[in-house]
């Protein structure tokens, strides 16, 4: 192998590797000897990367088991855990960050935040695993490790509340206000979840019978008198009429894929069910039940109708 060969060699492997020459060139020169053929070059930096990669891992995972036997960090977690079930819910998260003297409406946007970034198990909640990781960031964004804060977020966070007349009034108008947020976040996910769903994907792609990425009036009706096909046409059209009027939220007279999740969920509780035990039954009829050529004929005859109607 030539100089410039050889260079072009390194070059390709530093990028490959995603470091800069300079930061291993003397790692290299230390490490292997010219009996080392390129392959085993390659092979050995590969394997040292690795085996650094793994140690750091441990070693995280090792600080990280420490946290979850910190005593600190389990007292924390029971007080945040209001009614005890083990997991704590968006409206017990807030209602612990404000007593660490957070504004409010600052404790909404974190609890939001937190419950987005540490709810892996779709729980609506954060378990405690959750939370020590949770708590692991919010220390660090406020500067300083755990174990430094902790006493002090325990001594917030045990402290007693407002007893005074106003204050407890405060107290009962913020509980209020929370609960309506973690009614309205959870739909929010719920519709997030459906929409991320395959099924959910493969319903939409079903019912947008010209495939323009929406469903209009007469595909919603289509797809309604599949669900339901004991229905008639008419109620059928009346349904799907009322369903396009509340989840048509851009108002375009069609629903969008998340939309369309908005009107499942909302479908299946009308129902008596949910989104996650009707998901299968819902794709299997729309499958096997097919369209009647006279409730087509007369959908096309409504629809003008019911767009019209929406417009004004």
């Amino acid at each position: 192998m030539s100089r410039e060969q050889f260079e072009v060699f390194l070059n390709t492997l530093c990028q490959g590797l995603g470091v800069k020459f300079d930061d291993i060139a003397e790692f290299l020169v230390l490490r292997y000897t010219a009996e080392d053929t390129e392959e085993e070059v390659v092979e050995m930096i590969a394997l040292d990367i690795l085996e650094g990669d793994v140690e750091e891992e441990l070693a995280m995972a090792k600080k990280f088991e420490s946290v979850l036997l910190d005593p600190l960090m389990i007292e924390l977690f029971e007080c945040f855990d209001r009614n005890n079930d083990e997991v704590i819910d968006f409206k017990e998260l807030a209602q612990g960050l404000e007593k660490f003297e957070v504004p409010f409406d600052e404790t909404i946007k974190a609890a939001i935040s937190a419950l987005l970034l540490f709810d892996d198990n779709e729980s609506r909640g954060l378990d405690y695993v959750a939370f020590a990781r949770f708590m692991l960031s919010f220390s660090a964004a406020v500067g300083a490790p755990f174990k430094t804060l902790a006493p002090t977020f325990l001594e917030l966070c045990e402290a007693d509340e407002d007893a005074s007349e106003q204050g407890q009034k405060l107290q009962r108008i913020k509980s209020k206000a929370l609960s309506d947020i973690q009614e309205e976040f959870n739909e929010e996910i719920d519709i997030v979840q459906t929409a991320n769903d395959a099924r959910c994907q493969a319903l939409f792609t079903l019912a947008d019978l010209d495939g323009d990425g929406r469903i209009d009036f007469k595909e919603l009706a289509l797809a309604l008198k599949k669900y339901v096909p004991s229905n008639g046409v008419s109620e059928t059209a009346a349904v799907a009429a009322a369903m396009l009027l509340a989840y048509d939220d851009d108002e375009d007279q069609k629903l969008d894929p998340v939309e369309f999740a908005h009107f499942l969920n909302k479908f299946c509780a009308i129902v008596g069910s949910n989104w996650h035990e009707l998901a299968d039954f819902l794709v299997v009829a729309s499958l096997v039940n097919s369209s009647d050529s006279m409730d087509i004929a007369i959908l096309n005859e409504i629809q003008p109708v019911v767009v019209q109607s929406k417009k004004a």
